[in-house]
């Protein structure tokens, strides 16, 4: 909050963070993270279930016997695995997927600057397909994907030497030193010279506007000739970071429809929202130091070394049996690495009332569970700039249930059939078992040792009366489990309807429908038979990633450096520079809906290029290029899409 000056003063300085009572407000987050777990721990169990099934995890059977059959089906990795990449594959057939339509007359000249601008961000200068992966996974088998899109703004200290010519004997070292800094440095500002004449510190500005602070040190190798080293701050990462959050790591009140404050405008909305990570001590070391974390005192900063994420029945058990499986154990970390110590960051987006006014404010607090430490509290459009306000959140439900955030996965759909097809499997199996190797009865007074026997194939055993000494009862029905494989082609089938991918979307010929398969036409009209659902699940994903674009367009009206060059990556005409530099925010300042156009036709190269040849046929007509319809750019860019249908990327 701001500080009262006094009525002749010039300057009053801003508190970065609002001013509120720690230990209140630890408590609040306290309590809604704890309802947050308990709310939900019949259902992580569950998941924990489920994502063993969908990992073909088995523990192992004991009955009927020791090391019974327990197949792992691969039935829903299949199925999530084929889901995933139809999605990857429609998002990154065309570039960019989502394009913006501006609002207002006045910014449509801006439609095509903020179109590859946010198409850059997210697939040049992070690794965007890395992120359209990890979107479908969380989509499909959790059910819904959560981005988490805040603006990231890194640096780091790195070190470079330049070696020099030897001082010439004329020349003091001073003079010398600061001419190779001026000849190295034509902008730097705010020159300092220590005391020795040979270390110095300034400012050098960015190309952007910023101004980034250096350490120079001189020293002389054995042959006299200097050596600069450079101690400086390297801008690591400065854009909008699209951040993919594990389904355990967002907690939310169970009623919920969405994570946006709720409002008469969104009725069914999360009064509150934790995400929760894991930094390091020198992370939060770091964010202490360049004062974003302000509300930390240096005592408490100091006492982070001898905190480590406390095991309180809190940690992702899906990571634990991923640990487990893997062999890995996370907790053996050495003592003496204290840096690398982890702690537990609640990140709250809450309404609450700062001011006692009777009306609660949209404010984010920054939390430090071990420590108990409120480090940083913030406005939400402080941080998160938008009109309308809005928390900075994307999410897309794959099967959404009414009145519910959380909907239904695919591995949800699919477990109870798989379920009872593996049921089916280990009691074939284990039949198979019992009739080729059955168990067998024998007469104790009968001429058999009294002793456990132990048969193998082929092999011949002295008996004095085979026929009344021994007897091997009749086990099992043929019919019984030529009953069971009919049950699992029928279960088969069932997954088949019930996740829209069967034989036809896996490249097979569907049995009895080869010769529908024979012609363009008939192949065509067979595949839009089953286009309803998986089109709908497509347009779904698609809606999550357009709030995606345009949370990034909210933090690039505010934070956008200057000077912002970018490269422009496919639909360019050869002739045209590939390199744009936007001048700042202003350039890209508007109102816009962002879209999409993608369909099924987007995930098959196969129906891709069938489409995309019949447009060429239709807008390279004599009587289309005479009314205008394309110009030479749209035919470029038309024929250039068409050899990426056939995987030639030229």
């Amino acid at each position: 909050m701001a500080r009262t000056p006094s009525p002749t003063a010039r300057t009053r300085k801003r508190r970065p963070s609002l001013t509120v009572d720690r230990a209140e407000v630890f408590e609040r987050v306290k309590k809604f993270f704890d309802m947050g777990i308990a709310a939900h721990d019949t259902s992580r169990e569950i998941r924990l279930q489920r994502y063993a099934k969908l990992r073909m995890w088995t523990e192992g059977k004991d009955w009927p016997w020791p090391n019974a059959s327990d197949i792992p089906l691969p039935d829903i990795l299949e199925k999530s695995l084929r889901t995933q990449d139809t999605i990857h594959n429609a998002v990154m057939s065309t570039r960019p997927p989502i394009s913006p339509t501006a609002l207002n007359p006045a910014d449509k000249e801006r439609e095509e600057v903020v179109d590859k601008l946010i198409d850059h961000q997210i697939f040049v200068e992070q690794n965007g397909e890395k992120v359209v992966g990890d979107l479908a996974d969380a989509y499909t088998n959790d059910g819904v994907f959560t981005a988490f899109i805040p603006w990231v703004k890194e640096f780091r200290e790195v070190s470079d030497v330049i070696k020099h010519a030897r001082i010439p004997d004329e020349v003091l070292p001073r003079e010398h030193f600061r001419a190779i800094l001026r000849q190295q440095f034509p902008e730097m500002r705010d020159l300092e010279e220590k005391s020795n004449g040979w270390d110095y510190e300034f400012k050098a500005v960015e190309e952007s506007g910023g101004d980034l602070k250096h350490r120079v040190s001189f020293f002389t190798d054995d042959r006299q000739r200097v050596e600069m080293v450079i101690q400086k701050e390297a801008k690591v990462y400065d854009g909008p970071r699209v951040i993919v959050k594990d389904y355990e790591d967002v907690i939310h009140p169970p009623r919920c429809e969405n994570l946006q404050p709720p409002s008469p405008s969104n009725p069914h909305g999360a009064p509150h929202v934790i995400l929760v990570d894991h930094p390091t001590v020198d992370e939060v070391m770091r964010l202490h130091k360049s004062k974003f974390y302000d509300l930390m005192t240096n005592e408490e900063a100091n006492e982070l070394g001898t905190r480590r994420k406390s095991p309180q029945g809190i940690e992702d058990e899906e990571e634990e049996q991923r640990d487990v499986f893997e062999g890995a154990n996370e907790d053996m970390r050495p003592d003496f690495a204290r840096e690398q110590n982890k702690l537990t960051r609640l990140l709250c987006f809450d309404i609450f009332d700062l001011d006692n006014d009777g009306i609660a404010e949209d404010v984010i607090f920054w939390v430090l569970l071990e420590p108990k430490l409120v480090v940083k509290a913030k406005l939400l459009t402080e941080m998160f700039p938008s009109n309308p306000p809005r928390r900075p959140f994307a999410e897309a439900t794959f099967l959404p249930v009414r009145g519910r955030r959380l909907g239904i996965s695919l591995p949800e759909l699919v477990e109870p059939l798989h379920d009872a097809w593996k049921t089916i499997l280990d009691q074939s199996i284990d039949a198979g078992t019992i009739t080729n190797a059955p168990f067998f009865f024998y007469r104790q007074t009968g001429s058999v040792k009294p002793e456990v026997l132990t048969l193998s194939p082929g092999e011949g055993y002295p008996v004095g009366d085979p026929q009344r000494d021994v007897q091997f009862p009749k086990i099992g029905d043929p019919q019984a489990q030529a009953f069971g494989l009919n049950l699992s082609t029928m279960i088969s089938q069932m997954e088949e309807r019930l996740a829209v991918i069967g034989s036809f979307q896996f490249g097979q010929v569907p049995a009895g429908q080869s010769t529908a398969l024979r012609t363009i036409g008939g192949m065509a009209m067979l595949a839009g038979q089953g286009e309803a659902r998986p089109e709908r699940i497509l347009r779904r994903f698609f809606s999550g990633l357009s709030e995606i674009w345009a949370q990034i367009h909210e933090l690039n009206q505010v934070f956008l450096p200057r000077n912002k060059v970018i490269r422009i990556s496919g639909g360019l005409e050869k002739s045209k520079d590939p390199f744009v530099r936007i001048a700042g925010a202003s350039a890209i300042k508007g109102r816009f809906q962002f879209t999409f156009s993608a369909n099924v036709f987007n995930t098959s190269k196969m129906a891709l290029q069938q489409s995309l040849g019949a447009l060429i046929g239709l807008y390279t007509s004599p009587i289309a290029l005479q009314a205008g319809l394309v110009d030479q750019g749209g035919i470029y860019r038309l024929y250039r899409d068409f050899g990426k249908a056939f995987g030639q990327d030229a």
